[in-house]
């Protein structure tokens, strides 16, 4: 029995380890996280997204290409220091290339 378990008398199973995990905010309560809008980079570089245009089925493949490639710009750091700092200098590089070739 898991340590979890037997504290909470609940179920867990763990599906991912994530180096980075973004919570998204619920439009109508930016006080109030989503239950299922959010993206995560895990240890073995698996991008997971939910509640975004990647995951939906009628956008636009370009739209979807380009935000798995800003969140990898983003996500390719070694801490969330660096996410804030150079990630977000890449990802606003990224857009300002795809603006300025558009």
């Amino acid at each position: 029995m898991s340590l979890l378990k037997k504290e909470t008398g609940l179920e867990m199973t763990l599906e991912f380890h994530y180096r980075f995990l973004m919570l998204l905010y619920i439009e109508a309560d930016d006080k109030m996280k989503a239950r299922k809008h959010y993206y995560e980079l895990t240890y073995d570089n698996q991008l997971i997204t939910r509640g975004i245009d990647t995951r939906r089925h009628d956008s636009p493949a370009f739209i979807k290409e380009f935000q798995i490639t800003l969140l990898s710009k983003l996500f390719d750091c070694n801490n969330y220091e660096e996410v804030l700092t150079n990630g977000y200098q890449n990802a606003l590089l990224y857009i300002t290339q795809v603006l300025t070739n558009s």
